[in-house]
């Protein structure tokens, strides 16, 4: 049998289309292997930022295909630049009802207190469910001049405690 000149051409056509098929194929396994992109990722508080090199540097080791961008200007607001398409990630301690955000948790924080032996909660015993009744008069000073350049403020007290 004998192709005809249009056999010919779709034959030189299919040939070349399956060996296209056959490297993308083969490409696209690799990359399932190996992913390769961009994270861009932010905390909720700077108080994160001391963990997050190390952690961020055991995942660059295992992914070293994915480039990590932290957004630090979404720490104020990670809600809204996650929402936005802003940021691909957020690590946050709060969360919201909004069926737009799947919140999965990473781990449990212990947060400890550090007060003067003589301060009126020294004596008081915290547990993970009990939050010391604070009152502003009593338990809150206003914030040192130099704290307004470190800190962003949405509360002019700040905890004495």
């Amino acid at each position: 049998m004998e192709l005809t000149p249009a056999g010919q051409r779709l034959l030189a056509s299919a040939e070349t289309i399956h060996q296209e098929m056959e490297l993308a194929g083969r490409e696209l396994a690799a990359m399932r292997r190996s992913p390769a992109g961009r994270l861009r990722v932010s905390t909720e508080c700077t108080t994160c930022y001391h963990w997050l090199p190390a952690v961020l540097s055991a995942f660059q080791k295992k992914y070293s295909t994915i480039e990590v961008e932290i957004n630090i200007e979404a720490t104020r607001r990670p809600f809204t630049t996650l929402l936005s398409g802003e940021l691909d990630a957020a690590i946050v301690y709060s969360t919201r009802r909004d069926r737009r955000i799947a919140f999965r948790e990473l781990f449990k924080d212990e947060l400890v207190i550090i007060i003067h032996p003589e301060h009126r909660l020294a004596a008081r015993k915290f547990t993970p469910n009990l939050r010391p009744k604070l009152r502003p008069e009593r338990d809150y000073l206003p914030p040192s001049p130099a704290s307004r350049f470190l800190f962003h403020h949405t509360n002019p007290l700040v905890p004495a405690i």
